[in-house]
C-alpha cells in the first residue's frame, strides 16, 4: 500500500524539481511580478556622443538632466528652461545652415516618455526582449563580486518581413545576471545584422548594457549604455547612448 502513494508523490517532486530548473520560465515570472506603478521620484541623465566609424571624425555630443516623477496618474517630466532654450536656439541656427550640427536636439530624441518610462519600470521591456528567446547556458557566476546566477539567451530575429528580405545573416544573445532571489541585477544584449540592399551591403550593430536596482515592484534601470554603428549606404555611423536614473 505504501507504494501506491509513495510513486505519485516522487513524480510530482521531479515534476517540481524540473519546472525550479527552468530558470527562463523563473524569469519570466519575476518579471511579470514586477508590473507596479509605485510612485517614484528621479533625476534622468542622457548623454549621447557619435563619429564616423573610423573614429576619426568626432561630432559634438551632449546631455540632458530631466526630473521626473511616475505614480498610478501617469509620468512627468520637467525640463530644465535653460535646456529648452538651447534647444531652440539650436533648431533655429540648424533651419538656417542645414550643415550645423544639433546635439541638444539629438539627445531630447533619447529622452522621450517611452524611454524614460522604460527605464523607470524596465521589466515589461525585458521581457518584450527575451519573448521567444532559448536557453544557452544557466551557470553560477559573480556579479560586483558577489555570488550570481547568469543565463545567456539566444535572441530571434524581430524585424519585418521587408527588412527580412534584406538580411542574410544574424546573431542575437544576451547575458542577465540574477541574484539569490532569482532578480535581475544587470544584463547585456548584442545583436548584429548584415544585409545586402540595391547591390550594396550593408551591416549593423547593438551592443545594450544594463545595471538595475529593485524599488517597490519596479525594476529601475540605473544605468545603462547603448552602443550603435552602422556600415553601409556611404555612412558610416558609431553613435553610444548612456542613461543614468538616480532615484530621489
Amino acid at each position: 500500500m505504501l507504494k501506491i502513494y509513495v510513486l505519485p508523490v516522487l513524480g510530482c517532486l521531479g515534476v517540481l524539481a524540473t519546472a525550479h530548473a527552468d530558470p527562463l520560465t523563473d524569469l519570466r515570472a519575476t518579471l511579470g511580478s514586477l508590473q507596479g506603478r509605485d510612485a517614484i521620484h528621479a533625476e534622468v541623465n542622457v548623454k549621447r556622443s557619435s563619429k564616423e566609424a573610423d573614429g576619426t571624425s568626432p561630432k559634438a555630443g551632449a546631455n540632458a538632466t530631466v526630473s521626473v516623477r511616475a505614480d498610478a496618474q501617469g509620468l512627468q517630466l520637467v525640463f530644465a528652461p535653460k535646456l529648452l532654450v538651447q534647444a531652440t536656439q539650436e533648431a533655429a541656427a540648424k533651419a538656417a545652415n542645414p550643415d550645423l550640427s544639433a546635439p541638444i536636439n539629438d539627445v531630447l530624441e533619447e529622452a522621450t516618455p517611452t524611454d524614460i518610462n522604460d527605464l523607470l519600470g524596465f521589466a515589461p521591456s525585458l521581457l518584450r526582449k527575451i519573448d521567444g528567446a532559448t536557453l544557452k547556458e544557466s551557470r553560477a557566476d559573480t556579479f560586483d563580486g558577489k555570488p550570481a546566477r547568469l543565463i545567456v539567451l539566444d535572441l530571434p530575429m524581430r524585424v519585418s518581413s521587408k527588412e527580412r528580405d534584406s538580411l542574410k545573416h544574424y546573431v542575437g544573445s544576451m547575458k542577465i545576471w540574477l541574484d539569490g532571489d532569482g532578480m535581475p541585477l544587470a544584463a547585456e544584449r548584442a545583436q548584429r545584422y548584415e544585409g545586402r540592399k540595391f547591390l550594396i551591403s550593408f551591416s549593423t550593430e547593438r551592443h545594450l548594457s544594463t545595471r538595475f536596482q529593485h524599488v517597490g515592484q519596479r525594476l529601475v534601470a540605473v544605468a545603462q549604455t547603448r552602443h550603435d554603428t552602422f556600415t553601409g549606404f556611404g555612412q558610416d555611423n558609431d553613435t553610444t547612448v548612456v542613461s543614468s536614473v538616480t532615484v530621489q
